[in-house]
């Protein structure tokens, strides 16, 4: 997990970048703990349950 952002696959300079400027994300393990800043709150989107969805 202590893996350069820009060594991960399908990742590559400029976004390796963004990565480390923008959201002080440096290694695959750091991507985990970052939280987005906005973020919709599933009960306020009303999805419906599985089970009834029948």
């Amino acid at each position: 997990m202590s893996t350069p952002v820009a060594k991960l696959p399908g990742v590559g300079p400029k976004r390796a970048n963004a990565f480390i400027q923008r959201l002080d994300v440096h290694t695959a393990s750091d991507l985990p703990r970052h939280l987005p800043m906005r973020y919709e709150y599933e009960a306020a989107v009303n999805i419906p349950q599985v089970a009834k969805l029948r």
